[in-house]
Order: structure tokens, then sequence, then C-alpha cells
């Protein structure tokens, strides 16, 4: 994940050392963001078979046992909502920046 963030800006140290463009580097960083997606997508996933093969899918897929959790403790549905929020507004602002791209920009 930290390799992320070595081509994000236009004069960057790095880029000046090793040769190459911003837009070389730029797709370099989309190139990584794409493996680096699928990565923590494979070992979700793969996680989710350890649920399976020991028998607690899905009670135990929360951080927490939710039947065991003070009901007066606010902070645990309060971080579930922004967490959701966060991810679904994430997914949402990606998809509708692939769906309504303008061709050549």
């Amino acid at each position: 994940m930290g390799l992320l963030v070595l081509p994000l800006t236009r004069n960057s140290s790095l880029s000046f050392v090793l040769g190459v463009s911003w837009e070389k580097s730029l797709a370099a960083h989309r190139l990584l963001c794409w493996l680096l997606l699928a990565i923590v997508l494979v070992h979700q996933f793969s996680f989710w078979g350890v649920y399976v093969d020991n028998n607690c899918w899905p009670a135990d897929i929360a951080p927490f046992p939710a039947s065991e959790y003070d009901p007066s403790n606010w902070s645990i549905p309060l971080i579930v909502i922004v967490s959701w929020t966060v991810v679904l507004g994430a997914g949402i602002l990606a998809l509708a920046r692939l769906i309504f791209r303008t061709p050549g920009v």
C-alpha cells in the first residue's frame, strides 16, 4: 500500500531519479492500485474460507460478539454506520466516475 503514494506528485524525486515521466508513473500508480485491490479481495475471501472451515460463519464475522456487547455502548453502532457510509460512498463515487467518464480526459 505504501507504493501507491510514490508516483503521486508531478515533480516526484523518484520519477526524476528513474527518468520516468509523470504520465508513466501515473499508469504505474493505477496498476498498483488494481493490484492492491485484487490482493485485498483474495485475502478477504480466503479468510471467509477459514470461517466456513471452522463452522463459525457468519456468527464470528464481526470483530465483537453481537450478542454480548452492551447495548448502551453507542460507539459500536456509530462505527458501523460510519464505516459502511464511507465504504459505500467511495464505491458509488468510483462507479460514477467510471460510468460518466468523458472519453479522452
